[in-house]
């Protein structure tokens, strides 16, 4: 008896190691899953519009510029209004003919909601616009809204794709881009705003 003890002390020690290494092993996978492995299904989905940024489906990345008279505008003071962002040129024609319906408009839905912001790039000339060129612009279409001076091309080199004036955008209540497009077409942009300023009514 004596001389198979040693034999079982070895046993006994060989399973006690064995026990403590798939303890060991079991610990150190439980926590590596834990800490850096993330469980399929726990990530919160993102909600619509809270990517901030200048395409459709984002939330529009916002700007400061100077109106036609010396005030800074922001585009997030428009937060709870339907935006219509429309970015020219004076020396466009068919900027031209959208600030010429843009007063209508503006009288026919102001009511509803609208907000109508127009970023001029340049000027008659292609050069910056100045505060007395965006006088100019609002008084030869007789507008009641702000009309505003992209002097360093920011608000053009943060939304511009096409390199196409006029660009339009519509922004809905909760700051998010619904509609984008170079160019001008008019059914097009008042369907549109007609359609987003309803949802706001419940109509």
């Amino acid at each position: 008896m004596v001389k198979g003890l040693p034999f079982v002390i070895t046993v006994a020690a060989i399973i006690v190691i064995g026990i403590g290494l798939i303890v060991a092993i079991l610990l150190f996978r439980a926590g590596n899953d834990s800490s850096s492995t993330p469980v399929e299904g726990t990530e919160p989905a993102a909600e619509p519009g809270t990517t901030l940024g200048t395409r459709i489906g984002q939330k529009a990345s916002g700007f400061t510029l100077t109106n036609q008279n010396g005030e800074e505008v922001s585009l997030h003071d428009f937060e709870g209004k339907v935006i219509l962002l429309d970015i020219s040129a004076a020396w466009c024609g068919p900027c031209r003919a959208e600030a010429r319906d843009a007063g209508p408009l503006f009288s026919e839905l102001k009511d509803q909601g609208l907000a109508i912001i127009t970023v001029l790039v340049e000027n008659a000339e292609g050069n910056p616009p100045t505060v007395a060129d965006l006088r100019e612009w609002v008084g030869a279409f007789e507008l009641d809204f702000p009309v505003l001076g992209d002097t360093r091309n920011e608000v053009w080199n943060l939304y511009n794709e096409d390199d196409s004036v006029p660009l339009n955008l519509i922004i809905d209540r909760n700051l998010t881009i619904r509609y984008k497009q170079a160019g001008y077409n008019r059914v097009q942009v008042e369907n549109e705003l007609k359609k987003i300023l309803s949802e706001g009514t419940g109509s």
